[in-house]
């Protein structure tokens, strides 16, 4: 995009005084304008401040273009519970572990034969185009089959998908999983029907969701939008 130049007109002297003497009346017209000018611009900078001190000395991040399909602000930010999981590694991480970074997370599952290892490779090109603020932001990939997704599991199934250095896995119990998901309306269920070889496959959302600095899910991605779009948006809140 080019840069407006603005030209300035310089007047010379001669033409200063070839000016017609301005009446008192329209003086005091423009004098009152000047202050009513002067006062609307003294709002708007006590509200700037404003805004400025709430978010903790930081200025708010601009929201997503609700236009762009495929991805969805979320406003006012949705408040997720507390709830404690054990990583890929046996250790127990609660979602408050997480504030402090950004978090881009996604509800699947180890034995996933579709949309689970595209989102994970989908994860490296977000991370890339992220380059050097990559490292500001924590992907998840949270287990909705906990009965088979061990951390044993887990490690070993990120480790395959070449994603164990940077993605965060999560499992744990059934009910802890729906506590962390219901408020996002994840929708997971087990289908005894499919005939995999795996034993069965897990029907379940495949939205990936971004959470603020302070844990809020603040954009909802649906899982056909492009991985550039996605570090597009995620790039204001960092």
């Amino acid at each position: 995009m080019k840069a407006r130049i603005t030209t300035h007109t310089r007047i010379s002297l001669k033409q200063e005084e070839s000016v017609t003497p301005t009446h008192p009346a329209s003086t005091s017209r423009r004098g009152r304008a000047a202050l009513l000018v002067l006062l609307f611009t003294g709002i708007v900078v006590i509200a700037v401040v404003l805004v400025f001190a709430l978010n903790g000395g930081q200025a708010a991040p601009p929201e997503p273009t609700p236009q762009i399909e495929g991805v969805t602000a979320v406003n006012p930010p949705i408040e997720l519970a507390n709830v404690t999981l054990t990583n890929q590694f046996g250790e127990q991480v609660a979602l408050e572990d997480l504030e402090g970074k950004l978090a881009l997370m996604f509800f699947g599952y180890t034995h996933c034969p579709d949309f689970c290892p595209a989102t994970l490779d989908e994860f490296k090109r977000i991370r890339e185009d992220l380059g050097d603020r990559a490292g500001d932001v924590q992907f998840v990939f949270v287990s909705v089959d906990g009965e088979r997704d061990t951390p044993e599991v887990m490690r070993d199934y990120l480790a395959v998908r070449g994603v164990d250095d940077f993605v965060l896995g999560l499992t744990g119990p059934e009910d802890d999983v729906r506590a962390l998901g219901q408020p996002l309306g994840v929708f997971f269920e087990r289908n005894t029907s499919s005939g995999s070889a795996a034993g069965y496959l897990v029907d379940h959302s495949t939205h990936s969701f971004l959470l603020d600095r302070n844990g809020d899910v603040r954009v909802v991605y649906s899982f056909t939008t492009p991985p550039d779009v996605i570090a597009d948006t995620i790039r204001p809140y960092l």
